[in-house]
């Protein structure tokens, strides 16, 4: 006796979700119980002139001398990799401002935005550099990567390294751009990072 009908193939009935269900989301922070532990809720600082959003590198200060609470930290965009302490996620981050003109959440001077630090092992969605994809394209995943910090998206060059491991990349996942106070989604090539 045979079997007409593969009985692990995966379907869907017709136009019950989207077309094209694939791909990440930029600051998405992937299910893992042992590292969500690690979530932390930021202030970004009341002297931030540009807004932060998911899939950022942050660099964290603390309030009080002493205190290493995380609801005591106040965090900003890191400006250079050697003062990125982590990245912002949108998991429980609920505060995003979505304005006219927006349609990423953006979080403003004196909000709170979730993220993790370095060490966490967090598997985080990253946006990837135009010019970087085939060169981080079916590579080893302890491949040095780095932070564009012009266009806010990693890249394969630059002068020092992330401590954090390429896990994948996924050209068809929604991640956007920050240009003259506007942020919109755009399909482009995401990368997963284990930070």
């Amino acid at each position: 006796m045979s079997i007409t009908l593969n009985p692990m193939l995966t379907t869907s009935a017709s136009n019950s979700f989207l077309t094209g269900t694939e791909g990440w989301t930029q600051g998405d922070f992937q299910a893992d119980p042992a590292a969500r532990q690690w979530l932390c809720p930021g202030q970004v600082s009341n002297l931030a002139t540009t807004p932060l959003w998911a899939g950022l590198p942050i660099t964290e200060t603390s309030v009080v001398t002493g205190i290493t609470s995380s609801s005591n930290v106040v965090i900003t965009a890191a400006t250079a990799e050697s003062n990125t302490t982590g990245f912002t996620v949108i998991n429980q981050a609920y505060a995003g401002i979505i304005t006219t003109g927006n349609t990423v959440p953006l979080f403003y001077a004196g909000q709170t935005v979730s993220y993790f630090r370095f060490g966490s092992n967090a598997r985080i969605v990253v946006p990837v550099a135009s010019g970087a994809v085939s060169a981080l394209s079916n590579v080893a995943i302890n491949t040095t990567v780095y932070w564009d910090f012009s266009t806010n998206s990693l890249t394969n060059t630059g002068s020092t390294a992330l401590p954090v491991k390429l896990l994948g990349l996924d050209s068809n996942s929604k991640v956007f751009t920050y240009t003259s106070g506007a942020a919109n989604w755009s399909i482009g090539t995401a990368a997963l990072i284990q930070i």
